[in-house]
């Protein structure tokens, strides 16, 4: 897809174009940011270097990609033809293979992104975003008008201004940052294989020294990815890069029959490390995607979050251009959601890899079970199920406290008045899409569930009274006497 510069922009002279927000790069968080902010009234270029589709590593797309996909009403459009692999092998704690039913443990999807990430620009482009491609960006420079940016396509370069500035660039990083690494350096070898009989399943290895990955992926083929350390790959010859990434995939398992499957172009090597932006957000600027952090790619969440970042980023950015003086809470909501996305995904990354204990001594895997904390998590516990009869009676438990959180409502970043409790990881203004303070202070004395219910149906429907009862419950932020 390549847009028209003269006519998109109406350039007939140097005077530059004027828009609200410009994003450089077209991924799935930079397309994403750019539709809402245009759905939500701002002027949007998009700049994006490679003529899509492109091929591009990171298939595997878990169900929390839905809910952005759904609320800008994408699902159909970008999830068309994707695969759902409805077995999941995986051999990783245990010398023996695990079976899972893959949609049921994790909703996994694959798809073909080429594809993927050219529907998610077209749908941008057909709500109204300018994009530029094939372009680069020549300079950027801001003044007190906002951004000067110049633009290069072809034989041409061209002028345009923008009041906020955008970085969807991936790890390569548009604007210099500095980034925190979180992680063993790690080395992603790729490639695509024809898929043979038997080769419909998604399949993960622990080896001694690496582990794999492989999955199908629409149009015939099979995905494979040896994850290891980076300063093990920098030792291998180039010319031999396709004999050690067969060779590991030769001796894992799963993966023995795939190993010699005819191979689909060339392999690629990509960095797989994961880091954070030490300043993800500024009043003129916004990382989003992996420009503003990255994640192993042990949880397969990679697209996902670039979608999450982007839709509050585009959040963010939409309240600091029409709410100026919100700014601070924006910049600090938006590297919260940062922040806590790294350490709980840390942790669990940390815990996963400390499963395999057959190879608990081998360097690559003690790297990686035996990371330090960041920082120090809250323990919140998870959360039991608690039975209750509705003549049971409650009280608020006493470590309930009351403190000012920014939060999204109605498109825009906002203050809210939220419960924190030892059992919970954040600070929590919404249950189910309610205002939780407003129906705690109802509470104030001890009262029977039925009764508690009622007095909540007066300002919830009785249902979700009865949902943020047992969620309160299952917390202990209520207490049964």
């Amino acid at each position: 897809m390549v847009r028209c510069f003269r006519k998109h922009l109406g350039m007939s002279s140097p005077s530059p174009q004027r828009f609200d927000v410009c994003i450089v790069g077209g991924g799935p968080a930079g397309s994403i940011a750019a539709l809402r902010l245009t759905l939500l009234g701002h002027r949007v270029c998009l700049i994006e270097r490679s003529v899509f589709p492109r091929r591009q590593v990171g298939e595997s797309l878990t169900r929390g990609i839905r809910p952005v996909l759904d609320s800008l009403n994408l699902s159909q459009l970008v999830l068309h033809g994707a695969l759902s692999p409805r077995i999941c092998h995986v051999l990783w704690s245990r010398p023996h293979s695990d079976t899972l039913t893959a949609n049921q443990k994790q909703g996994w999807l694959l798809v073909d992104r080429g594809k993927f990430d050219t529907l998610l620009l077209r749908a941008a482009a057909s709500a109204g975003v300018c994009v530029l491609q094939p372009a680069t960006v020549r300079g950027a420079s801001r003044g007190s008008g906002g951004w000067q940016i110049t633009v290069v396509g072809g034989d041409h370069s061209w002028p345009i201004e923008a009041a906020y500035l955008v970085d969807s660039t991936g790890r390569a990083g548009f604007l210099h940052t500095k980034r925190e690494i979180v992680s063993p350096r790690t080395i992603a070898i790729c490639g695509y294989l024809w898929r043979q009989s038997g080769g419909h399943d998604i399949l993960v290895e622990a080896l001694p020294d690496c582990w794999c990955w492989g999955a199908p992926v629409p149009g015939g083929q099979f995905s494979a990815m040896v994850f290891l350390d980076a300063d093990r790959i920098a030792a291998v010859r180039r010319e031999r890069l396709l004999e050690f990434w067969r060779s590991r995939l030769a001796g894992a398992e799963l993966f023995a029959g795939v190993s010699q499957w005819p191979l689909v172009g060339p392999l690629l090597a990509r960095d797989a490390t994961s880091y954070f932006a030490v300043e993800p957000m500024t009043a003129a600027f916004a990382r989003v995607g992996e420009a503003n952090y990255a994640l192993d790619p042990l949880s397969s969440t990679g697209v996902e979050k670039a979608a999450q970042s982007g839709t509050v980023a585009a959040t963010a950015i939409h309240t600091i251009l029409e709410q100026p003086s919100r700014m601070d809470l924006c910049l600090r909501f938006y590297r919260d959601r940062q922040q806590e996305t790294i350490l709980a995904h840390r942790a669990w990354a940390s815990e996963f890899y400390g499963r395999v204990a057959r190879y608990a001594e081998m360097p690559f895997w003690r790297a990686r079970s035996k990371l330090p904390s960041l920082a120090k998590p809250r323990t919140s516990p998870a959360p039991a199920p608690t039975n209750f009869a509705l003549e049971t009676l409650l009280r608020l438990s006493d470590s309930n406290r009351l403190v000012q959180e920014p939060c999204i409502v109605n498109d825009q970043i906002c203050l809210r008045a939220a419960v924190t409790h030892p059992n919970l990881n954040r600070p929590v203004a919404f249950v189910h899409d309610v205002e939780l303070w407003p129906l705690l202070e109802m509470a104030t004395t001890s009262t029977d569930v039925d009764s508690l219910i009622d007095l909540w149906s007066a300002h919830v429907p009785r249902e979700k009274a009865y949902q943020i009862v047992q969620w309160l419950l299952d917390r202990r932020l209520l207490e049964a006497i």
